[in-house]
């Protein structure tokens, strides 16, 4: 007998570790806090996201948009992601969503925001599996990228007491999906201002490449 998607859904899940699903509880809870309209920004900055290819949101922008802290905004996002995730490459309910997520990481005082969210992605859902579909093509083959920190360090060169001179250095974190794909480096001014008009070619050479897909 085949499984149905409320199974599969149920299977799905008993794969995360149990750290994750108290990550994505927490989500729920914050979320709960925020008004329909907050919810629905939420998650269309989401889906824009995706579809600039973007594998996952900085908390931060949340936490501009919904007005929470960069913690709680980071684990509304992973519930968003989690929802859209397993929704968009099913067929499955809302409400196989609830009977498959209750009791695992959806508590029944967060049930009607979890109901919500699995609605409207629902509502939506041939839209956002075609966003997840061409943000899983981007992140295709090679490495794709997870974070990117940068921090302002500030080097002196002192002299008998004195400072002699001073030069800012830009302190950068790579990280990517891969195992072990991490790096870290410094960029003087002028390396900055190198790189980021290089990267504005490449984002207008990619807006090119974007036409000749379809529509």
């Amino acid at each position: 007998m085949p499984e149905s998607e409320k199974d599969v859904l149920r299977r799905r899940l008993a794969n995360y570790p149990r750290e994750a699903l108290e990550f994505f509880r927490n989500g729920f809870a914050a979320t709960a806090g925020l008004d329909e309209k907050k919810r629905s920004e939420v998650l269309a900055q989401l889906i824009e996201r995706f579809k600039s290819g973007g594998r996952r949101i900085d908390g931060e922008e949340i936490a501009e948009l919904a007005g929470l802290s960069k913690r709680d905004a980071d684990s509304v996002a992973g519930a968003y992601t989690i929802v859209i995730g397993l929704l968009s490459e099913s067929k499955a309910t809302p409400e196989d969503f609830i009977e498959a997520a209750k009791d695992v990481f959806v508590p029944p005082e967060y049930a009607d925001v979890a109901i919500w969210m699995a609605r409207s992605v629902c509502a939506d859902r041939d839209a956002i599996t075609s966003v997840v579909e061409r943000t899983a093509l981007t992140s295709a083959v090679l490495p794709s990228l997870m974070l990117f920190n940068t921090a302002i360090d500030l080097r002196l060169r002192i002299v008998d007491g004195k400072v002699q001179a001073a030069a800012p250095v830009v302190l950068v974190h790579l990280d990517t999906d891969g195992e072990g794909q991490e790096i870290w480096f410094q960029m003087a001014s002028a390396d900055v201002q190198m790189v980021i008009k290089r990267l504005n070619k490449a984002l207008d050479d990619m807006k090119i490449a974007e036409k000749l897909g379809p529509a």
